[in-house]
């Protein structure tokens, strides 16, 4: 992707290309027509001093006849090769016209010709300059006159230059500078360096500058109020996880023989040990804690299997089947078991809870699960995004600090959830 600064100097470079280019052509033009209206007002000159003689003594003066100028009364009297080289008829008054012709002797020469009208004479008189291309380029012409021209064209295109340069600094401070200065500050985004207004200079880039502050404020306070929210809620439930534990080992040493109090105790203890993973993996999510959680042996076919039987009560009352013959026998996986239980814990309740009928289908393959359910028709993107908004957030913190890859996206009819383990 090409940066400001490199598209800046390309265009600049393009545009003095340009202009060079231009000057060039306008400097040739200048040239090539000025010879030609310099040799027009020439002819012109030559034919107003005869009209000016030919009023004063009612005759024309002698004729000039020489290589450069030449001048005739009738076409006839003309060289053949330049009288046969103009259409002498179509031609206008004190039009010039030129061309480059050969004489008899196949010579170049480049001829220029003019029909020019005298008051009192019924025709016109033909007025020729012609040169010798090939005696032009034997003469030697005077070199300080050569020396002086090359000079003042080094000059003028050293001045072009030095202008050119002098404006692509000038346009780099004032345009480039400020916004390598909010560039230089975005990359760090540090509230106590950020750029003054006299150092942006312009009002788009304060504006963008204020935006990117008050952004950046906004994201500090969510991220403050995030952490104090985890910290106490997972300090707050410690008070009751302890009690409810307490009672719970209260209860087994009891050893009640009833059945139905053995399994509710079992439920007890079953949902505190979850209890105590969760608030344990809140507490390393909110501190940002670069140690490693503990790492055990996990089976996540036997996982699932487990979390969808502690969760099929959410299905009661539903048309509701389940299709786990998908999911992989023997594949383990050497991760933090709480982290990884909670993923799936959130994944599976929510795919039972939000399903009304239908099936629900688990699949894995090495450390990959895919959890796939089905959705009503109406708003099926709007449903999804506020069902799962909570249980969604919380994988989603998970996986983004345990690097997990998760996505979750909506097909017809259907939520596909899959979270990728590898690290």
């Amino acid at each position: 992707m090409p940066s400001i600064k490199r598209e800046v100097y390309k265009l600049l470079g393009g545009f003095i290309v340009l202009l060079i280019l231009l000057f060039a052509s306008l400097m040739f033009l200048n040239v090539k027509y000025g010879i030609s209206t310099d040799t027009e007002n020439m002819l012109v000159y030559q034919g107003a001093l005869l009209e000016r003689s030919y009023n004063s003594t009612g005759s024309l003066p002698a004729l000039v006849n020489s290589e450069i100028l030449s001048v005739y009364k009738e076409v006839e009297d003309i060289p053949a090769y330049i009288a046969d080289g103009f259409p002498w008829p179509e031609m206008g008054v004190a039009i010039l016209a030129e061309k480059q012709l050969y004489d008899g002797l196949g010579k170049s020469r480049y001829v220029y010709a003019m029909k020019y009208a005298i008051k009192g004479l019924n025709t016109p008189i033909y007025i020729i300059s012609s040169y010798d291309d090939d005696l032009e380029k034997q003469i030697q012409y005077e070199a300080s006159i050569r020396e002086g021209s090359l000079l003042y064209i080094g000059v003028g295109i050293s001045m072009i230059i030095i202008t050119i340069l002098l404006f692509v600094k000038v346009l780099y401070w004032r345009l480039l500078s400020p916004v390598e200065t909010l560039f230089d500050w975005v990359n760090s985004l540090d509230e106590d360096n950020a750029p003054s207004r006299k150092r942006l200079k312009y009002i788009e880039l304060v504006n963008l500058a204020e935006e990117l502050k008050d952004n950046i404020r906004k994201q500090k306070e969510f991220i403050d109020r995030e952490g104090f929210f985890l910290r106490t809620i997972s300090h707050e439930l410690r008070t009751p996880i302890a009690i409810i534990s307490t009672s719970g080992e209260l209860l087994e040493r009891l050893s009640l023989r009833n059945a139905i109090a053995q399994r509710a105790t079992d439920r007890i203890m079953y949902a505190v040990d979850n209890m105590k993973m969760l608030v344990q993996t809140l507490l390393w999510i909110s501190r940002k804690s670069d140690s490693p959680l503990p790492v055990a042996e996990i089976d996540i076919n036997a996982l699932i299997h487990e979390l969808v039987e502690d969760n099929k009560y959410l299905s009661q009352d539903k048309d509701i089947e389940f299709d786990l013959d998908k999911l992989a026998a023997g594949d383990v996986l050497h991760d933090n078991y709480g982290t990884v239980q909670l993923v799936l814990m959130n994944l599976v309740r929510n795919a039972i809870q939000y399903t009304h009928e239908g099936c629900i289908t688990f699949e894995s393959f090495s450390s990959t699960v895919t959890i796939t359910n089905p959705v009503d028709d109406d708003n099926s993107d709007q449903k999804v995004e506020s069902s799962y908004g909570i249980g969604l957030y919380l994988v989603e913190k998970i996986c983004e600090a345990q690097n997990y890859r998760f996505e979750i996206m909506t097909e017809t009819n259907t939520v596909k959830a899959t979270v990728t383990f590898t690290r």
